[in-house]
């Protein structure tokens, strides 16, 4: 059936040029007409199913469809977006939020080298807004410290550092979730946060009065320091936290965390 249309469209083709051929004299005969009209049919034809173009991916080859079509409804396939970046890590990502380029951090383990990374990255690639979840128990003292200082290098670059706990931060990890932009801090109104006293711990020690002594003046020291900034962070005073924290753990929820002034707003209006 396939060769009769063809042959019939090749009849019609092929009609006007005999009649020119033989209105002008070119000397085609019915024979050698004939002959031109099997070669066209006998030519090799295309595999038909891979004679098409994908209107979405302008792709002709049948066998690449499924690398953006997902069988057997043949919607398109969702692309990653990650394709687009090669992140230092994990938790760092990229993404597109009302139009807008901002880069998203989740915090789970106080570490101020996946800190300085995650925002060397958003700096080398413009972006100026950063949402960091913090999700803790805490960690090193001075891993904190070498957060809190990083964050506040950005910021003072131009950037907005967007700090949101829904779940808890404790210890260290709360000096992170305090140390966001002003008027970018937040939490779930159940969200828990938390700050204490220092511990320490020794196992098999042998120590002096003197040496007892000395240890228990840098612990001052960097209680003090710590309760010192956090009141900068907060409506509370030095001396509130220091009763608040002392010989015990200050728990908050993230509503009570608004009213000290350790947040700037709630992540959900339950």
């Amino acid at each position: 059936m396939k060769k009769i249309i063809l042959l019939v469209l090749s009849f019609c083709l092929l009609l006007p040029v005999w009649a020119s051929a033989q209105e002008y004299g070119a000397g085609y005969s019915k024979a050698e007409i004939m002959k031109m009209v099997g070669e066209v049919l006998n030519a090799p034809q295309e595999d038909p199913a891979k004679v098409f173009r994908c209107p979405t991916a302008k792709i002709s080859n049948q066998e690449k469809c499924l690398t953006c079509h997902v069988a057997p409804s043949f919607k398109v396939r969702e692309s990653d977006p990650d394709d687009l970046y090669k992140y230092p890590n994990y938790q760092t990502k990229i993404r597109t939020i009302g139009g807008k380029k901002v880069g998203t951090l989740f915090v789970s383990d106080i570490d101020g080298k996946m800190m300085k990374e995650s925002l060397d990255y958003f700096d080398r690639h413009d972006i100026s807004h950063i949402i960091i979840e913090i999700h803790s128990g805490g960690g090193s003292l001075f891993e904190g410290w070498r957060c809190v200082g990083l964050m506040g290098e950005a910021e003072k670059n131009g950037k907005i550092l967007e700090t949101r706990v829904y779940g808890f931060a404790a210890s260290a990890a709360m000096m992170v979730a305090v140390s966001g932009t002003k008027g970018h801090r937040f939490a779930n109104s159940h969200a828990e946060l938390m700050a204490h006293e220092l511990y320490s711990f020794k196992m098999f020690s042998l120590d002096t009065p003197s040496s007892s002594e000395e240890a228990t003046r840098v612990l001052r020291h960097l209680q003090d320091t710590g309760n010192s900034w956090l009141s900068s962070r907060s409506n509370l005073t030095k001396e509130e936290m220091d009763k608040k924290t002392k010989n015990r753990e200050f728990w908050m929820t993230g509503a009570e965390a608004l009213e000290y002034g350790f947040i700037d707003g709630l992540l959900n209006v339950k």
